[in-house]
């Protein structure tokens, strides 16, 4: 895929293992959210949260989100661009996190959205790049394909895990 944005190119997150240790844009799927909370030696408190994405070539991987102002995006169903994220690895592990010159933006909001406003009319977005266009088109083709419309009910009291 071409680059986009500032640090490295836009990837499927098939090809993430290949980027491990460079900076890379995402275009994915927010399948669901855990806050993490924990004390640090100093006695102060670091909170980030884990998220599980996916995109039309794979389903499901990790990401680490440490700023906080992100969070409010961070909702399942939403459709989200993650600039400058770092690939890292541990084992067999691989995963995104975000690190200072990180960004997110917002393409679409929620599973309501992709399902009512239909494919053609949710990639007239006009502020991201012909590239980030193909795979967003590409992302909400999948999305459409192989997501449930969730009850909405449901949706709104959704998580990963309980608290």
């Amino acid at each position: 895929m071409a680059t986009i944005g500032w640090y490295g190119p836009l990837i499927d997150l098939s090809q993430a293992s290949s980027h491990s240790g460079y900076f890379v844009q995402l275009l994915v799927l927010v399948h669901n959210t855990l806050p993490v909370q924990y004390k640090t030696s100093g006695g102060g408190k670091v909170i980030r949260t884990d998220i599980q994405v996916g995109d039309d070539t794979r389903r499901y991987f990790p990401v680490s989100i440490w700023q906080k102002h992100m969070e409010s995006m961070l909702k399942p169903g939403n459709i989200i661009l993650l600039q400058n994220v770092k690939v890292t690895q541990y084992g067999d592990v691989v995963e995104a996190r975000t690190v200072q010159q990180s960004s997110i933006q917002c393409l679409v909001d929620g599973y309501e959205e992709i399902h009512s406003k239909g494919e053609n009319n949710l990639i007239k977005v006009n502020h991201i790049g012909i590239a980030t266009k193909e795979k967003l088109k590409k992302v909400v083709a999948w999305v459409v394909r192989v997501e449930p419309i969730p009850n909405k009910h449901l949706l709104h009291n959704y998580k990963m895990y309980p608290n």
